[in-house]
């Protein structure tokens, strides 16, 4: 027992489970292995056992995988086994402060056990090897005699000036706040806490979450590349391409996921009737994001990608009968271009209660390259000298002020917008049109796919710039021509 649990990690969980759960058996799983594996693996390249190919080690597994266990209470008094690093100093960041209370505490319960003792600390002559420091000893920081420290806090608090040899994020993303603001603060967090490594040569920083959002801190670090390793286990194996974009999703190590399509994780403990209660109870989208590990469904989440049809030709006067009732142009605009959002301008016809969106540019834009971009857009929509865009809808703020004034004595029909509801809101009211099948994409237009995603990743994606365009161009044509816009509470 005592050389399998200072060799392998997963071998010291097993045998250490009674410490801290006497009541309740373990239930192992090939799962687990691998997490505790791919921890070890990052451990040991501090460690300097092995060769150091990643800075940064992503896990996304569903709830219930041990994920706090394994790295913030396992996987540190494994690191303080005398013959591993009892020097080793981890900064352990969790989502809440009872999270880091609990692991905290969990972890003091376990290195403080007559087990862990005698079997790891206990020298022949009955001295111990290193000991907890009574002068540093508090609820969430603790130190032993050997300079170790392992502190713990949660995402919100400020990160100080100490450094660390390893930075551990446990679901710093609250599933029930994933606002731009609080995204924005975790990305903040990651790169302060990130740059408090004693030696960056060693860099060792690992995240385990449930994907939230398309901008949570696993979409974060992926898009940043570098030298990540991501390790992905869903909850129902598929062969589709993961969230990061890649077949498998496998990792250096390799994540030994023995499924086949379609089958569950753990079946044992996640059996057929816990699986129809939990996806009746989080919803397509908390099944993506929780289960998954998508921050939408493959198929779309309130707008499916089946929703979208194409057409090849706008209807024009040039056939009898078949003239637009209107054509607008909708600007959803941003401040600066280096911000994090972009403009959109969307071209979108109606007749009757079809709907046809012609042209999309979606890019991040300052105000001068944003004036050129609606009057070349305005132009290109001129046919013999007759406009064929009969309004410019702007939303009365950001650039929108600024860019009405540059425009509204040279191109007519500029109308400006003030939204009554909350984006959420203002898709829920576009959803039973789209849903109906009564918004056309232009064939093989350059923008569809990218158009299609930002729909159906809506509203846990990245941008949201193409909906607000849309939605605020479906809305004013509804009270133009007609289309009946129903205001739905919550479609999800």
């Amino acid at each position: 027992m005592q050389t399998l649990s200072k060799r392998k990690l997963r071998h010291f969980i097993k045998y250490a489970w009674h410490v801290l759960e006497p009541d309740v058996d373990l239930e192992w799983h090939w799962h687990i292995e691998s997490v505790a594996d791919h921890v070890q693996w990052m451990l040991e390249q501090w460690m300097k056992r092995r060769s150091h190919v990643a800075d940064n080690m992503v896990i996304n597994v569903p709830p219930g995988s041990m994920k706090s266990l394994i790295t913030n209470v396992f996987a540190p008094a494994w690191m303080w086994l005398p013959t591993n690093a009892p020097h080793w100093s981890p900064l352990c960041i969790s989502g809440a402060d009872s999270i880091a209370t609990r692991d905290a505490g969990k972890m003091r319960d376990l290195i403080r056990s007559n087990w862990y003792v005698e079997n790891f600390l206990r020298r022949p002559n009955g001295e111990l090897h290193w000991s907890l420091r009574t002068d540093s000893n508090s609820e969430k920081s603790f130190k032993n005699t050997r300079n170790g420290w392992r502190k713990s806090q949660t995402q919100s608090a400020k990160i100080t000036g100490d450094r660390f040899d390893t930075i551990i994020l446990d679901d710093p993303n609250d599933i029930k706040d994933i606002s731009a603001v609080k995204l924005k603060h975790v990305e903040r967090t990651w790169f302060a806490a990130g740059n408090r490594l004693k030696d960056m040569r060693r860099a060792c920083r690992i995240v385990i979450q449930q994907r939230t959002h398309e901008q949570d801190l696993t979409g974060v670090i992926l898009e940043q590349g570098g030298k990540t390793e991501h390790l992905c286990i869903p909850m129902e194996y598929s062969e589709a391409k993961c969230a990061c974009g890649k077949i498998g999703c496998d990792t250096t190590l390799g994540k030994a996921d023995p499924r086949k399509e379609g089958d569950v994780l753990h079946p044992e403990r996640n059996t057929t009737e816990v699986m129809i209660a939990e996806k009746l109870r989080l919803g397509p989208l908390g099944v993506a994001g929780q289960f998954q590990q998508r921050p939408s469904p493959l198929e779309g989440g309130m707008f499916k990608r089946k929703f979208w049809g194409v057409y090849d030709d706008l209807p024009t006067a040039k056939i009898v009968g078949s003239t637009l009732d209107t054509l607008i142009l909708s600007c959803d605009l941003q401040f600066k271009k280096a911000g994090s959002s972009r403009t959109c301008l969307m071209v979108i016809g109606g007749k009757g209660a079809v709907r046809y969106v012609d042209h999309v540019v979606a890019e991040k834009m300052d105000i001068t390259e944003t004036v050129a971009a609606i009057r070349e857009i305005y132009e290109k929509y001129t046919i013999d000298g007759r406009a064929m865009i009969r309004e410019i809808l702007i939303e009365d703020k950001a650039n929108g002020p600024a860019v009405m004034t540059t425009l509204s004595g040279e191109l007519p029909g500029m109308i400006t917008v003030n939204p009554a509801a909350d984006k959420v809101s203002r898709a829920n009211a576009i959803h039973p049109a789209a849903a109906a099948g009564n918004v056309l994409l232009k064939r093989d237009a350059p923008w569809m796919e990218e158009f299609k995603h930002e729909l159906g990743v809506f509203p846990n994606g990245k941008y949201d710039d193409i909906v607000d365009a849309l939605t605020q161009a479906l809305d004013h044509m509804s009270d133009s021509v007609g289309l009946h816009a129903t205001r739905a509470a919550c479609v999800i």
